[in-house]
């Protein structure tokens, strides 16, 4: 995948995408990670975390990350 996340962006709800902007970096929630495996958004440098209490966190890739951060906040 190149680092055009735009039209896998727009698949996502609004709300899906609130929540994506709401922490970046920090894990993904757990009911949006099937949707993001889905449409291609999560794969190579994706970072999956078993947190202290064994729960597995989903960490989105850099460029994903930063597509985000960028992103005006009309998209």
């Amino acid at each position: 995948m190149n680092d055009d996340h735009t039209i896998a962006w727009s698949w996502l709800t609004p709300e899906q995408q609130l929540a994506l902007r709401a922490n970046p970096s920090g894990p993904v929630p757990e009911q949006l990670v099937p949707r993001l495996q889905q449409i291609g958004l999560l794969g190579v440098g994706t970072k999956y975390l078993t947190s202290p209490t064994g729960v597995r966190q989903t960490y989105l890739p850099r460029d994903l990350v930063t597509f985000i951060e960028v992103l005006p906040l009309s998209a």
